[in-house]
């Protein structure tokens, strides 16, 4: 969760985009198998999700 807010603020976005990118990295990374990273194309589309549901 950190990392995807870290990078989205990094890359310029706003605050509240860079909160969504992180609970979708956070969120991602719970659809993994045991301590496996998250994969990109989970968290974009999580990201994707929350955006398109506000």
């Amino acid at each position: 969760m950190v990392a995807g807010i870290v990078l989205s603020l990094a890359r310029g976005k706003r605050l509240r985009e860079a909160i969504l990118s992180g609970v979708s990295a956070g969120t991602a990374a719970d659809m993994t198998p045991g301590t496996e990273l998250c994969r990109r194309e989970d968290a974009e589309r999580l990201y994707e999700d929350m955006v398109s549901g506000l």
